[in-house]
């Protein structure tokens, strides 16, 4: 539940499933860009390939990322409620 939760907060998926449905649609309008939502996946997956490198084993510096992109999480929901 967690792990579902968390994939959703990102709104990336949510923004991913509203494109299938769009194209799937006999009215296909509202398509939201694939360069307009941000990979929130990735970035985080980048950023702690680069962590284990560095051997920095500290969660905080991993948590302040992770609330710098708060910005690009807000943008895809906000893309998603639009």
């Amino acid at each position: 539940r967690t792990q579902l939760l968390d994939s959703l907060s990102s709104g990336q998926l949510l923004c991913i499933a509203y494109n299938t449905g769009v194209r799937r649609s006999k009215k296909p309008w509202g398509y939201i860009s694939k360069d307009a939502v941000h990979d929130i996946a990735a970035i985080e997956a980048k950023a702690a390939a680069e962590a284990a490198e560095e051997g920095n084993k500290d969660g905080e510096a991993v948590e302040k990322r992770r609330k710098g992109w708060t910005f690009r999480r807000t943008d895809n929901l906000r893309l998603w409620a639009g």
